[in-house]
């Protein structure tokens, strides 16, 4: 049997544009069927107006994909602010990675999630933030999402709790 998914060797990633609208809906789309939230109907409209608001918020985010021939398979979005009680930390949240688990191989998957963070970092680096914070809220693959940030790494300094 021939395995179907993409290998890592050619996925790219670049800034995002309004042309990547489908294909980061189809990504997302297929993120929230693997989390705690996908017995919630996934909203397109939802979606279209938070795509939108990340594309136009200027330098205070970046919005990147994840491609490979010419097919988005990952995307990231990341916004640039202040800690709530300093007026000396800068840092950058990363509001989501997700990639399409249905288009790529296990390790195709980690390595566009790497990329994607360091996309992030770098750009991060260049506002001059002190720190990028990911919040892992999918609530499954807890322990696999732990494990491929600490290799990325990332420390962990704390977690996200639902009632």
């Amino acid at each position: 049997m021939t395995d179907t998914k993409s290998n890592s060797a050619s996925i790219g990633i670049r800034l995002a544009t309004q042309a990547d609208y489908d294909g980061c809906l189809a990504v997302l789309m297929s993120h929230h069927s693997r989390t705690m939230f996908a017995e919630y109907a996934f909203s397109e409209s939802q979606f279209r107006k938070q795509f939108d608001k990340a594309l136009t918020m200027g330098p205070q985010s970046i919005v990147l994909v994840a491609e490979r021939h010419d097919t988005v398979v990952g995307c990231a979005w990341a916004t640039l602010g202040r800690y709530a009680l300093s007026d000396e930390l800068k840092m950058t949240t990363v509001q989501l990675i997700a990639v399409n688990s249905n288009l790529l191989t296990s390790m195709a998957r980690a390595k566009a999630f790497s990329r994607l963070l360091n996309g992030v970092k770098k750009w991060s680096d260049a506002q001059g933030a002190d720190k990028v914070l990911v919040h892992v809220t999918t609530g499954t693959s807890l322990n696999s999402a732990h494990k491929l940030l600490r290799a990325s790494g990332l420390t962990n300094i704390g977690g996200a709790y639902a009632l």
